[in-house]
C-alpha cells in the first residue's frame, strides 16, 4: 500500500498514478490501489479516510476489500470513506465463502453493500482459489459460482472473479477469455483443501466468461 504522505505529495505535484485497463472489463483502473485489509489496521476512521481522500486526490481509483478483513471493519471504513464520492472509485470486495453454499456468499455480498454503502459492486471475487477441490466446491450445484452468476443477474455486481494462486506456482490472474474458468483454477491448484479456502480476478466483461460447473 502506499502511504498517505506518499500519495499527497503525488496529488500536490499535480501528477496523477496512471492508468490501465482491467482486462477486457473496459474499466480504467490505476496502477497502484488501496487494499482494504490495511484500511482496517490504522489506528482510526478518521486516518482510514485521510488514505482514500489523499488517494482520490492523487488519481488512485482501485480499492480493494474483502468481506472478512477486519470482521467487517475494512468495508464499512472504506463505505464511510467514498460516500459522496462512490462515483470516482472502482470497488472490488472479496467473498470468503470457503466451500460454503451459494446462500452464504448472498448473505455475505448483501453485508459488503451495506458496509460499502453502495448498491454495487464493480468486481465482486471468490477469495482464495488455492487448492486442488476449491474449483468443485465452487462450481457444485448451489455453490458459490450461482451466486456470483445471480448477484450480476440482479445488477448488485458488475463483473466477476476469483483470486488466488497455487502453492509453489506463479499466481495465475483471470484468462484471456479463451479458457473456460474451472479448467483454469483446476490447471493452477495442486493442494487439497481441509478447510476449502477459496481466490484470480477473471478479467472478462459481463457475459464473456463461460461459467459452467464439471
Amino acid at each position: 500500500m502506499v502511504g498517505a504522505t506518499g500519495l499527497a505529495a503525488q496529488g500536490q505535484s499535480g501528477a496523477e498514478v496512471p492508468k490501465r485497463p482491467l482486462g477486457h472489463t473496459g474499466l480504467e483502473v490505476s496502477a497502484l490501489g488501496i487494499g482494504g485489509y490495511h484500511l482496517g489496521s490504522v489506528n482510526s476512521d478518521a486516518e482510514a479516510t485521510q488514505i482514500v481522500n489523499e488517494a482520490l486526490d492523487a488519481g488512485v481509483n482501485f480499492f480493494d476489500s474483502a468481506w472478512e478483513y477486519h470482521g467487517g471493519v475494512s468495508e464499512e471504513r472504506l463505505g464511510r470513506a467514498l460516500k459522496g464520492k462512490r462515483d470516482r472509485a472502482v470497488v472490488m470486495t472479496k467473498v470468503c465463502t470457503h466451500g460454503r453454499d451459494k446462500d452464504i456468499a448472498m448473505r455475505q455480498l448483501e453485508e459488503s453493500l451495506t458496509r460499502l454503502q453502495t448498491d454495487h459492486l464493480d468486481v465482486w471475487q471468490i477469495h482464495e482459489v488455492i487448492y486442488e477441490n476449491d474449483p468443485d466446491l465452487i462450481f457444485a450445484p448451489n455453490g458459490a459460482a450461482e451466486a456470483l452468476l445471480q448477484a450480476r443477474q440482479q445488477g448488485k455486481v458488475r463483473f466477476l472473479g476469483n483470486q488466488g494462486t497455487a502453492r509453489g506456482e506463479p499466481a495465475r490472474h483471470g484468462g484471456t477469455g479463451n479458457e473456460e474458468p474451472g479448467r483454469q483454477w483446476r490447471a493452477g491448484a495442486r493442494g487439497r483443501s481441509c478447510c476449502h479456502h477459496g481466490t484470480a480476478l477473471c478479467h472478462e466483461p459481463a457475459g464473456s466468461c463461460d461459467h459452467k460447473r464439471h
